[in-house]
């Protein structure tokens, strides 16, 4: 996939390092020259130099052929109006990091106007994420199901448990909650039936 990334900052360099080792052809963007050669000198990356809102670097960047741009700029302004310019050039879908709480509300209508495939607030995410993992603290795995409605987690049953070595039907402590739908024991995993 062609990836345009403006933004060569933390966001931007993790980003573009991530699909680079996944394999898709980048090119970043940024108006510092050391950011730019800094990160297309570490990867396998193009570089260039320039504002990224702009339309004409856009198109010097191959944003028309772009399967997908990705603003991480510092200011959210700056990232709506490159997702802008980049739909304007032809790219299909455009990602904006939109780290402005007072933003969150009007997301969606935003989303909608400028034809945005997503916005993401990397603060709120990690936050959400802590939060989740503090919830449930003993957890050895979670996994979050459709959009967060659902959430599967891995846990290891201590010897001692009040529903270890009880049959899952005469489990009544968890008063429809949860489900228990797999079970683990060393190599061996089934489904259980009650």
């Amino acid at each position: 996939m062609r990836i345009v990334i403006v933004g060569c900052g933390k966001v931007g360099t993790s980003i573009a390092s991530q699909l680079n080792a996944e394999g898709h052809d980048i090119v970043v963007v940024d108006i510092d020259r050391n950011a730019v050669q800094n990160l297309s000198n570490s990867l396998d990356v193009m570089g260039i130099e320039g504002n990224g809102a702009s339309y004409e670097v856009l198109a010097e960047a191959g944003a028309e052929k772009a399967d997908l741009v990705i603003a991480a700029a510092a200011l959210d302004e700056v990232n709506l109006y490159t997702c802008l310019m980049a739909k304007a050039a032809g790219t299909t879908h455009t990602i904006a990091r939109v780290r402005n709480p007072q933003y969150a509300a009007d997301i969606h209508r935003v989303k909608d106007t400028l034809g945005l495939s997503m916005s993401i607030n990397p603060e709120l995410t990690a936050a959400k994420e802590m939060s989740r993992l503090l919830r449930f603290s003993g957890a050895l795995e979670i996994d979050t199901f459709s959009r967060g409605s659902v959430e599967l987690i891995k846990v290891a049953l201590p010897e001692n448990s009040s529903i270890a070595n009880k049959k899952i039907s005469q489990i009544d402590i968890l008063k429809g909650k949860v489900r228990i739908c797999l079970v683990e024991r060393g190599n061996e995993v089934f489904i259980p039936n009650g």
